[in-house]
């Protein structure tokens, strides 16, 4: 009888062993893919600000965006940092991002005019949800979003 038992615990401990790296890989995918939706979603929103309304002198059209960093759960890796940057010198503006445990990830947002206040990136470091505001500025012939935290 003691037998089985240590056979069960054993078994049951290798199958555990072999499935861990597994569901790692999983729970950072699901975070990379939460903060990958959320970027389609600002990409799109400042799309959309570019293509309805015209850029103007002072305050012009604005949009609120949520942008959510996953928390660090069971099933969910959780995102350390979001980094947006501005396009600066002829490089577009992307969006950099760090899931727990593994590597830096970056995506650039080509044909995007998007700026920040200051100029320098605007990183979102603490998880949940961040608001933030998307202006319209700049000229008609070249019109700027810019992105900063909503106050």
């Amino acid at each position: 009888m003691i037998y089985r038992t240590v056979l069960a615990v054993l078994l049951a401990t290798a199958l555990l062993a072999v499935s861990l790296p597994a569901l790692d890989d999983a729970r950072q995918e699901r975070a990379a893919t939460a903060v990958a939706t959320d970027i389609d979603a600002l990409q799109r929103a400042a799309g959309d600000l570019l293509a309805a309304d015209d850029p103007t002198d002072g305050a012009g059209a604005r949009r609120i965006f949520t942008f959510r960093l996953p928390a660090r759960q069971w099933a969910n890796a959780g995102v350390e940092q979001v980094t947006i940057t501005p396009r600066a010198d002829g490089t577009p503006a992307s969006v950099s991002w760090r899931v727990d445990g593994d590597r830096t990830m970056s995506r650039p947002l080509p044909g995007l005019p998007l700026q920040t206040p200051t100029g320098a990136p605007l990183r979102l470091q603490s998880q949940g949800r961040h608001r933030l505001v998307l202006a319209l500025s700049g000229t008609p012939g070249s019109p700027v979003v810019t992105v900063r935290r909503l106050k």
